[in-house]
C-alpha cells in the first residue's frame, strides 16, 4: 500500500514519527521489491529512494553479520560495503534533489558509519540535518553513537553532546533522555 505509507509520512506529526517510518524499511524483509518497484515507476518519489536505502543499511547488516569484524568473512565484507555504496550513492542524490528532507540525513548518518567516512564527515551530515530539524532526537542518537569510543570518539565528547542536547532542549522534549542513553 505505497499511497498509504505516503500519506502516513505527509500526516506524521513530528519528525521523529517519520524517521520511524522511514527506519521500518530496514528491518521489512521484502520491502526492497515494492520500493524497486516504486523507484523505477517514478524516479522522483524520493520517499521510496529513501526507504530503499534505509532497507539496503539492513540488507548490508544481514549480510555483514552481527559477530566482530575478525570472524566477517572477505564476501560478506564486500556485499556489505556494496549495499551501503549503493544506498549512499541513491541518498546524495536524494540529498541534493531535497536538501530539507532530514530523514534522507539521518539515513546518511547510518552509511557514514558504515562506510567509515569518520566523524568530521558524520558531524557535517548532522549539522545539514539539524539545520532543518534542529532538535531531532533520533538524529542525536545516531550522532552520539558516532562519539562514543566504540566508533573512533570519547566518552567526553559523547557526554558533552548529550549534555548539550539536554540543555538546549526545547522544555518538555523528550531529548534530554540522550544523557541516559549515554
Amino acid at each position: 500500500d505505497w499511497p498509504g505509507v505516503r500519506a502516513a509520512f505527509a500526516t506524521a506529526g513530528s519528525a521523529y514519527e517519520r524517521h520511524q517510518i522511514v527506519a521500518l524499511a530496514r528491518s521489512m524483509t521484502g520491502c526492497e521489491n515494492l520500493l524497486t518497484v516504486v523507484r523505477s515507476h517514478d524516479p522522483s518519489d524520493l520517499l521510496a529512494r529513501t526507504m530503499l536505502a534505509s532497507r539496503q543499511i539492513g540488507l548490508a547488516w544481514e549480510a555483514r553479520g552481527s559477530g566482530r569484524a575478525s570472524t566477517v568473512g572477505q564476501q560478506q565484507f564486500e556485499r556489505f560495503f556494496a549495499l551501503l555504496e549503493e544506498a549512499e550513492r541513491s541518498l546524495i542524490e536524494v540529498c541534493a534533489r531535497e536538501p530539507g528532507l532530514a530523514a534522507a540525513w539521518a539515513v546518511r548518518l547510518v552509511t557514514s558509519r558504515g562506510l567509515e567516512l569518520g566523524g568530521s564527515e558524520t558531524r557535517r551530515r548532522y549539522q545539514r540535518l539539524a539545520a532543518v530539524s534542529p532538535h531531532d532526537l533520533l538524529a542525536q542518537e545516531l550522532l552520539l553513537q558516532d562519539l562514543l569510543p566504540k566508533w573512533g570518539g570519547s566518552w567526553e565528547q559523547a557526554t558533552r553532546f548529550a549534555w548539550e542536547c539536554a540543555n538546549q532542549a526545547p522544555p518538555g522534549s523528550p531529548n534530554p533522555a540522550l544523557v541516559v542513553i549515554l
